[in-house]
Protein backbone atom coordinates (compact mmCIF):
# COMPACT_ATOMS: atom_id res chain seq x y z
CA UNK A 1 0.00 0.00 0.00
CA UNK A 2 1.33 3.62 -0.54
CA UNK A 3 2.69 5.87 1.88
CA UNK A 4 1.22 9.26 2.16
CA UNK A 5 2.97 12.26 0.80
CA UNK A 6 2.12 16.07 1.00
CA UNK A 7 -1.49 16.09 2.28
CA UNK A 8 -2.80 12.69 0.73
CA UNK A 9 -4.11 10.88 3.71
CA UNK A 10 -5.00 7.64 2.65
CA UNK A 11 -7.77 5.94 4.18
CA UNK A 12 -10.42 3.47 3.48
CA UNK A 13 -13.02 6.12 2.38
CA UNK A 14 -14.71 4.60 -0.61
CA UNK A 15 -17.70 6.24 -2.72
CA UNK A 16 -20.76 4.74 -1.46
CA UNK A 17 -23.57 4.43 -3.49
CA UNK A 18 -21.52 4.24 -6.63
CA UNK A 19 -23.20 3.20 -9.80
CA UNK A 20 -20.27 1.02 -11.50
CA UNK A 21 -21.27 -0.30 -15.13
CA UNK A 22 -19.82 -2.32 -17.29
CA UNK A 23 -16.58 -0.91 -18.89
CA UNK A 24 -16.71 -1.20 -22.84
CA UNK A 25 -13.51 -1.28 -24.91
CA UNK A 26 -9.81 -3.19 -25.34
CA UNK A 27 -7.81 -3.70 -22.57
CA UNK A 28 -5.30 -0.58 -22.83
CA UNK A 29 -7.68 1.79 -24.45
CA UNK A 30 -6.43 4.73 -23.37
CA UNK A 31 -9.16 7.24 -21.68
CA UNK A 32 -11.33 9.91 -23.67
CA UNK A 33 -10.41 8.75 -27.08
CA UNK A 34 -13.14 10.66 -28.57
CA UNK A 35 -12.95 13.33 -26.12
CA UNK A 36 -13.19 16.46 -27.62
CA UNK A 37 -10.04 19.32 -27.50
CA UNK A 38 -11.23 20.52 -24.34
CA UNK A 39 -11.12 17.50 -22.32
CA UNK A 40 -7.42 17.08 -24.01
CA UNK A 41 -6.43 20.32 -22.37
CA UNK A 42 -7.96 19.41 -18.94
CA UNK A 43 -5.98 16.14 -19.09
CA UNK A 44 -2.89 18.06 -20.25
CA UNK A 45 -2.75 20.60 -17.81
CA UNK A 46 -3.68 18.29 -15.04
CA UNK A 47 -0.38 16.29 -15.70
CA UNK A 48 1.47 19.47 -16.27
CA UNK A 49 0.30 20.71 -12.69
CA UNK A 50 0.69 17.50 -11.20
CA UNK A 51 4.60 16.85 -12.64
CA UNK A 52 5.28 20.83 -10.87
CA UNK A 53 7.90 20.83 -7.96
CA UNK A 54 5.46 22.06 -5.40
CA UNK A 55 3.15 19.31 -3.83
CA UNK A 56 -0.24 19.64 -2.03
CA UNK A 57 1.40 20.23 0.87
CA UNK A 58 0.21 21.92 4.25
CA UNK A 59 0.96 25.50 3.01
CA UNK A 60 -1.16 24.83 -0.53
CA UNK A 61 -3.62 23.31 1.28
CA UNK A 62 -4.32 26.94 3.69
CA UNK A 63 -4.34 28.91 0.56
CA UNK A 64 -7.08 26.92 -0.47
CA UNK A 65 -9.21 27.74 2.25
CA UNK A 66 -8.52 31.61 1.41
CA UNK A 67 -8.25 32.61 -2.17
CA UNK A 68 -9.96 31.41 -5.28
CA UNK A 69 -8.55 28.22 -7.70
CA UNK A 70 -9.25 25.88 -10.14
CA UNK A 71 -9.12 22.16 -9.77
CA UNK A 72 -8.40 19.74 -12.76
CA UNK A 73 -8.61 16.22 -12.22
CA UNK A 74 -7.83 12.86 -14.36
CA UNK A 75 -9.05 10.47 -12.75
CA UNK A 76 -8.93 6.85 -14.74
CA UNK A 77 -9.47 2.81 -14.17
CA UNK A 78 -10.98 3.23 -10.56
CA UNK A 79 -13.75 4.28 -7.78
CA UNK A 80 -13.96 8.40 -7.97
CA UNK A 81 -15.81 10.60 -5.25
CA UNK A 82 -16.01 14.13 -5.35
CA UNK A 83 -17.79 16.03 -2.35
CA UNK A 84 -17.49 19.64 -0.23
CA UNK A 85 -14.69 19.90 2.63
CA UNK A 86 -16.42 20.63 6.00
CA UNK A 87 -17.01 24.35 6.70
CA UNK A 88 -13.28 26.23 6.80
CA UNK A 89 -11.30 22.98 5.95
CA UNK A 90 -9.04 23.05 2.40
CA UNK A 91 -8.90 20.83 -0.18
CA UNK A 92 -8.09 17.26 0.44
CA UNK A 93 -7.01 14.09 -1.10
CA UNK A 94 -7.96 10.62 0.43
CA UNK A 95 -6.60 7.38 -1.44
CA UNK A 96 -6.38 3.64 -1.15
CA UNK A 97 -4.53 2.24 -4.21
CA UNK A 98 -2.02 -0.90 -5.02
CA UNK A 99 0.80 1.07 -5.40
CA UNK A 100 1.83 -2.03 -8.01
CA UNK A 101 -1.04 -1.13 -9.88
CA UNK A 102 -1.64 2.39 -10.14
CA UNK A 103 -0.06 5.85 -9.83
CA UNK A 104 -1.76 8.99 -8.02
CA UNK A 105 0.00 12.06 -8.71
CA UNK A 106 -0.25 15.41 -7.09
CA UNK A 107 0.74 18.47 -7.92
CA UNK A 108 -0.26 22.56 -7.18
CA UNK A 109 0.85 26.05 -8.30
CA UNK A 110 0.22 29.53 -7.18
CA UNK A 111 -0.44 32.59 -9.73
CA UNK A 112 1.27 36.01 -8.68
CA UNK A 113 -1.86 37.12 -6.97
CA UNK A 114 -2.60 34.16 -4.75
CA UNK A 115 -4.92 32.11 -7.21
CA UNK A 116 -3.90 28.71 -7.48
CA UNK A 117 -4.36 25.63 -9.56
CA UNK A 118 -4.80 22.07 -7.99
CA UNK A 119 -4.33 19.20 -10.07
CA UNK A 120 -4.71 14.99 -9.24
CA UNK A 121 -4.67 12.23 -11.68
CA UNK A 122 -5.19 8.90 -10.51
CA UNK A 123 -4.26 5.44 -13.43
CA UNK A 124 -3.15 2.47 -13.74
CA UNK A 125 0.11 1.65 -14.58
CA UNK A 126 -0.08 -1.95 -16.15
CA UNK A 127 -1.66 -3.38 -18.99
CA UNK A 128 -5.67 -4.21 -18.71
CA UNK A 129 -4.13 -7.60 -19.98
CA UNK A 130 -2.02 -7.85 -16.53
CA UNK A 131 -4.51 -6.65 -14.66
CA UNK A 132 -7.33 -9.13 -15.68
CA UNK A 133 -4.80 -11.82 -14.99
CA UNK A 134 -3.86 -10.23 -11.59
CA UNK A 135 -7.57 -10.73 -10.64
CA UNK A 136 -8.29 -14.49 -12.23
CA UNK A 137 -5.45 -14.57 -9.62
CA UNK A 138 -7.82 -13.30 -6.97
CA UNK A 139 -5.89 -10.14 -6.29
CA UNK A 140 -8.02 -7.51 -5.41
CA UNK A 141 -7.05 -4.14 -8.08
CA UNK A 142 -8.78 -1.78 -6.04
CA UNK A 143 -8.29 2.46 -6.29
CA UNK A 144 -10.41 4.84 -4.43
CA UNK A 145 -9.86 8.11 -4.59
CA UNK A 146 -12.07 11.01 -2.56
CA UNK A 147 -11.21 14.68 -3.21
CA UNK A 148 -12.92 17.51 -0.49
CA UNK A 149 -13.06 20.69 -2.48
CA UNK A 150 -13.06 23.79 0.05
CA UNK A 151 -16.40 25.19 -0.20
CA UNK A 152 -15.61 28.86 1.19
CA UNK A 153 -13.52 29.82 -1.93
CA UNK A 154 -14.61 30.31 -5.77
CA UNK A 155 -13.25 27.25 -7.40
CA UNK A 156 -13.27 26.16 -11.28
CA UNK A 157 -13.57 22.80 -10.99
CA UNK A 158 -12.79 20.70 -14.44
CA UNK A 159 -12.91 16.72 -14.20
CA UNK A 160 -11.80 14.11 -17.12
CA UNK A 161 -13.40 10.94 -15.68
CA UNK A 162 -13.16 7.21 -17.32
CA UNK A 163 -13.15 3.90 -16.87
CA UNK A 164 -14.55 3.68 -13.53
CA UNK A 165 -17.32 4.78 -11.46
CA UNK A 166 -17.90 8.43 -9.75
CA UNK A 167 -20.10 9.49 -7.20
CA UNK A 168 -20.18 13.68 -6.89
CA UNK A 169 -22.30 16.18 -4.85
CA UNK A 170 -21.70 19.94 -5.66
CA UNK A 171 -24.61 21.60 -3.08
CA UNK A 172 -23.18 24.37 -1.02
CA UNK A 173 -19.96 24.55 -2.96
CA UNK A 174 -18.77 28.13 -4.64
CA UNK A 175 -18.37 27.31 -8.12
CA UNK A 176 -17.79 29.22 -11.19
CA UNK A 177 -18.03 26.82 -13.64
CA UNK A 178 -18.16 22.60 -14.03
CA UNK A 179 -16.82 20.88 -16.94
CA UNK A 180 -17.39 17.09 -16.35
CA UNK A 181 -16.39 14.53 -19.21
CA UNK A 182 -17.51 11.09 -18.16
CA UNK A 183 -16.42 8.18 -20.44
CA UNK A 184 -16.65 4.30 -20.61
CA UNK A 185 -18.34 4.03 -16.76
CA UNK A 186 -20.95 5.14 -14.64
CA UNK A 187 -21.65 8.44 -12.65
CA UNK A 188 -23.82 9.80 -9.56
CA UNK A 189 -24.14 13.58 -9.81
CA UNK A 190 -26.03 15.52 -7.50
CA UNK A 191 -26.40 19.31 -5.45
CA UNK A 192 -28.78 18.72 -2.59
CA UNK A 193 -28.25 22.30 -1.74
CA UNK A 194 -27.92 25.91 -3.72
CA UNK A 195 -24.60 26.62 -4.12
CA UNK A 196 -23.12 30.29 -3.30
CA UNK A 197 -23.67 31.80 -6.43
CA UNK A 198 -25.21 30.86 -9.85
CA UNK A 199 -22.52 29.09 -11.90
CA UNK A 200 -21.28 30.28 -15.09
CA UNK A 201 -21.51 27.48 -17.10
CA UNK A 202 -22.01 23.84 -16.50
CA UNK A 203 -21.05 21.07 -18.94
CA UNK A 204 -21.66 17.36 -19.16
CA UNK A 205 -20.53 15.31 -21.53
CA UNK A 206 -20.85 11.55 -21.34
CA UNK A 207 -19.68 8.73 -23.43
CA UNK A 208 -20.62 4.92 -23.24
CA UNK A 209 -21.69 4.72 -19.83
CA UNK A 210 -24.62 6.13 -17.39
CA UNK A 211 -24.91 8.89 -16.19
CA UNK A 212 -27.81 10.32 -12.87
CA UNK A 213 -27.86 13.94 -12.23
CA UNK A 214 -30.12 15.42 -9.42
CA UNK A 215 -31.00 18.56 -8.58
CA UNK A 216 -29.15 20.79 -11.54
CA UNK A 217 -31.15 23.50 -10.72
CA UNK A 218 -29.39 24.34 -7.10
CA UNK A 219 -26.64 24.83 -9.69
CA UNK A 220 -28.74 27.48 -11.58
CA UNK A 221 -26.38 27.88 -14.94
CA UNK A 222 -26.52 30.99 -17.26
CA UNK A 223 -25.07 28.33 -19.29
CA UNK A 224 -25.86 24.47 -19.87
CA UNK A 225 -24.19 22.00 -22.05
CA UNK A 226 -25.36 18.20 -21.95
CA UNK A 227 -24.18 15.83 -24.08
CA UNK A 228 -24.60 12.19 -24.38
CA UNK A 229 -23.44 9.32 -26.85
CA UNK A 230 -23.35 5.99 -26.49
CA UNK A 231 -25.12 5.63 -23.39
CA UNK A 232 -27.82 6.81 -20.99
CA UNK A 233 -28.61 9.67 -18.89
CA UNK A 234 -31.38 10.70 -16.52
CA UNK A 235 -31.19 14.27 -15.63
CA UNK A 236 -32.86 16.51 -13.07
CA UNK A 237 -33.06 20.00 -13.36
CA UNK A 238 -35.09 20.48 -10.22
CA UNK A 239 -33.41 22.99 -7.48
CA UNK A 240 -33.62 26.45 -6.88
CA UNK A 241 -32.94 28.00 -10.19
CA UNK A 242 -32.22 31.76 -9.23
CA UNK A 243 -31.51 33.22 -13.01
CA UNK A 244 -32.13 32.80 -16.93
CA UNK A 245 -30.22 29.98 -18.86
CA UNK A 246 -29.45 28.97 -22.23
CA UNK A 247 -28.78 25.08 -22.91
CA UNK A 248 -28.11 23.07 -25.13
CA UNK A 249 -28.65 19.02 -24.67
CA UNK A 250 -27.57 16.84 -27.56
CA UNK A 251 -27.81 12.69 -27.81
CA UNK A 252 -25.96 10.92 -30.05
CA UNK A 253 -26.58 6.82 -29.90
CA UNK A 254 -28.38 7.12 -26.75
CA UNK A 255 -31.17 8.53 -24.63
CA UNK A 256 -31.47 11.30 -22.35
CA UNK A 257 -34.20 12.21 -20.26
CA UNK A 258 -34.70 15.12 -18.88
CA UNK A 259 -37.10 16.64 -15.91
CA UNK A 260 -37.69 20.24 -15.08
CA UNK A 261 -39.52 22.03 -12.46
CA UNK A 262 -42.75 23.18 -12.75
CA UNK A 263 -41.88 27.05 -11.96
CA UNK A 264 -38.92 26.32 -15.37
CA UNK A 265 -40.37 28.11 -18.37
CA UNK A 266 -38.82 25.69 -21.09
CA UNK A 267 -38.63 27.70 -24.69
CA UNK A 268 -37.35 25.86 -27.72
CA UNK A 269 -34.83 27.77 -29.84
CA UNK A 270 -34.32 26.53 -33.13
CA UNK A 271 -35.21 23.51 -34.95
CA UNK A 272 -36.62 20.59 -32.99
CA UNK A 273 -35.75 16.75 -33.77
CA UNK A 274 -38.21 14.92 -34.52
CA UNK A 275 -39.74 12.48 -31.45
CA UNK A 276 -38.61 15.46 -28.96
CA UNK A 277 -41.91 16.91 -27.27
CA UNK A 278 -41.07 19.85 -25.74
CA UNK A 279 -43.61 21.49 -22.80
CA UNK A 280 -46.36 23.67 -23.85
CA UNK A 281 -45.24 27.08 -22.19
CA UNK A 282 -48.00 28.44 -19.82
CA UNK A 283 -48.83 31.72 -19.53
CA UNK A 284 -46.39 34.60 -17.99
CA UNK A 285 -47.63 35.72 -14.44
CA UNK A 286 -46.07 39.12 -14.91
CA UNK A 287 -46.19 39.34 -11.10
CA UNK A 288 -44.39 36.34 -10.26
CA UNK A 289 -41.71 35.97 -13.21
CA UNK A 290 -40.62 32.81 -13.63
CA UNK A 291 -36.73 31.65 -14.81
CA UNK A 292 -36.62 30.74 -18.00
CA UNK A 293 -34.35 27.99 -19.75
CA UNK A 294 -33.83 28.49 -23.65
CA UNK A 295 -32.64 24.67 -25.25
CA UNK A 296 -31.13 24.06 -28.29
CA UNK A 297 -31.73 20.57 -28.99
CA UNK A 298 -29.63 18.26 -31.76
CA UNK A 299 -29.70 14.48 -31.99
CA UNK A 300 -28.45 11.46 -33.89
CA UNK A 301 -29.61 8.11 -33.63
CA UNK A 302 -30.67 8.88 -30.24
CA UNK A 303 -33.71 10.34 -28.27
CA UNK A 304 -34.43 13.22 -25.93
CA UNK A 305 -37.06 13.16 -23.48
CA UNK A 306 -38.25 16.23 -21.87
CA UNK A 307 -40.58 16.63 -19.05
CA UNK A 308 -42.12 18.85 -16.47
Amino acid sequence: MASARGCLKFSLIGCGALILLSIAGTAGLMAFVTAGSRDAEVRREAAAAAAAPKAIDAVAVDLTRTHPGRVLLDLRQGEFSVRPAEPGAGLAVHAEFDETAFALEQGFAMAPDSSWTAAVSMHRTISGFEALVRQIRGEKLQARVTIDLPADVPIELAAAISQGGAEIELGGLWLRTVDLTLQQGGCALSCREPVREPLARMRLDGRMGGVQAERLGNLSPRILELSFGMGGADVDLDGEWRNDCDARISAKLGGVSVRAPRDLRIEAVGPIPKDVNVPAPRPADPEVPEPVMRIEFAKSLGGIDISQ
